[in-house]
């Protein structure tokens, strides 16, 4: 903390700007003083008495206009050019990533989502801390000028993301011994704010969202904005929070937004969220080819290159109906398989995993999971060396895929179109088998598929129909 230098006179000049900002925006002022009201009602802000200490630091802050919220600015650098954020520790990863918890959320037949109301405020600076986060502030130029602390987690702070996920986990920790299953989703189960729970019953989800709700209001985390696939739980849950606190669903599509995608729930799908509507403009008509050296960043892109660019961006929203089914069909008594594919061309490579189950029936099904993809490098590369790293990549997802998704004992199978990647790998475990050229998914990954037939494309979906069959009736391949 010595290290850093004065940041009171740059804090300073930077609310004076605000100031002159907001008094020529009456709606965006009214929205800036109504929110720090309610920081200081909520005790989240505390008037700051006395002088700081030699290790203080000012915290600019301003507004975003669309979707009004305030931003502070841990990274404004002191009279030594250091900031706060240069000086924290981000602090280690403490969660799945995104990805990964999607593959998560996947693996069970009944799911719910939820996420905690203004996480990081409800954890607790130490107030030996509090003049590292301090602002300035009044509600109008006529008003003397103050100073006050912010008591709780800044957003915008380097090390707030492992401090505010950490205080979570030790709140589940806290309550292992009680409810231990509950704990456990919680520390595994959760994206930053964001709850992706799952149970193979209604009613054992209904026990475990009820405990994950105990476990979370005993640290002060209030979850809110339940959905399930579940009418059954979700009413439960919503009836555990006020009613200004339920979110109305999108009546039209019935779907919620789940980790940047969207999750129908009357049919169980997920789908993208695209943000292009049919008939709009690209507005990138200059450079974003980085491998077009002669032309500067802010240059109008060639004719050839802007004409591909805009085809390519007119049927972009032809994503918005895509759709793939949440739950991978997997109960405690399914046979399941996990199937990748691997392929490379001049242009890029990539790999593509889907999940084989066959239930008590013997009803096979065969679900896109996950992919993957990499543009060649720009220095040549021949084929069979890109092939052999769509390989590498294919071998490292089925690792991980196995290790997220907490699959044991679960049969493999890699397949590659590569003959000669076959033979290089014939060393290896025997997972790795050929499949024809038009049988590999993976082939869409490396030649490209547009958007509006990918959209229809069983193939990339459920892979190529012969895993729908029993593995009798499976292709004989070249090289085993």
């Amino acid at each position: 903390m010595p290290a850093l230098g004065e940041s009171k006179a740059i804090a300073l000049r930077r609310f004076y700007q605000l100031e002159r900002r907001l008094q020529a925006k009456d709606d965006i002022r009214e929205k800036y003083i109504e929110a720090m009201r309610e920081e200081i009602s909520n005790g989240y802000i505390e008037r700051a008495w006395g002088k700081p200490s030699t290790a203080s630091y000012y915290i600019p802050h301003h507004y975003v206009e669309k979707r009004f919220r305030i931003v502070h600015d841990g990274s404004c650098r002191t009279s030594n050019s250091l900031s706060l954020n240069d000086i924290q520790m981000k602090g280690p990863k403490l969660q799945f990533d995104l990805a990964d918890q999607i593959m998560r959320f996947r693996r069970h037949q009944y799911a719910v989502i939820a996420d905690i109301k203004k996480m990081f405020k409800q954890i607790k600076v130490d107030p030996s801390q509090w003049d590292l986060q301090r602002i300035f502030w009044r509600e109008s130029p006529n008003e003397p000028l103050l100073e006050y602390w912010m008591t709780s987690v800044v957003f915008g702070l380097k090390s707030s993301v492992h401090c505010s996920c950490r205080a979570m986990i030790q709140c589940a920790r806290d309550n292992a011994l009680s409810y231990p299953e509950a704990a456990k989703a919680i520390e595994n189960n959760f994206y930053m704010d964001d709850g992706l729970i799952g149970h193979e019953t209604t009613k054992g989800l209904e026990v475990l969202c009820q405990e994950i709700n105990l476990i979370m209001k005993s640290g002060g985390f209030d979850l809110r904005k339940w959905h399930s696939n579940s009418i059954e739980v979700e009413g439960l849950m919503q009836s555990s929070q006020s009613r200004d606190e339920v979110v109305l669903e999108d009546k039209e599509k019935e779907a919620t937004k789940v980790l940047g995608l969207k999750w129908i729930k009357s049919t169980d799908e997920l789908a993208i969220r695209v943000n292009v509507t049919a008939g709009q403009k690209s507005k990138a008509d200059t450079k974003h080819t980085w491998k077009l050296q002669a032309i500067p960043w802010d240059e109008p892109l060639p004719e050839g290159i802007a004409k591909k660019w805009t085809a390519f961006y007119a049927k972009l929203h032809a994503l918005a109906e895509f759709r793939i089914p949440r739950w991978l069909s997997i109960k405690g008594d399914t046979l399941r398989e996990i199937h990748g594919f691997c392929d490379a061309c001049i242009i890029a490579y990539g790999a593509v995993i889907y999940v084989r189950t066959i239930n008590a029936d013997g009803q096979i099904k065969c679900i896109l999971l996950t992919s993957k993809s990499k543009i060649a490098p720009i220095k040549p590369v021949s084929i069979p060396r890109l092939e052999l790293q769509g390989a590498v990549m294919l071998s490292r997802m089925l690792n991980h895929t196995l290790k997220i998704c907490d699959f044991k004992d679960v049969p493999l199978y890699a397949w590659t179109d590569s003959t000669i990647v076959l033979y290089w790998l014939r060393q290896s475990p025997e997972i790795w088998a050929h499949v024809v050229s038009q049988d590999n998914p993976a082939d869409l990954i490396s030649r490209g598929i547009k958007a509006d037939e990918i959209i229809k494309s069983k193939f990339w979906k459920q892979g190529p129909e012969w895993l729908l069959k029993a593995k009798e009736e499976w292709p004989t391949p070249k090289l085993k």
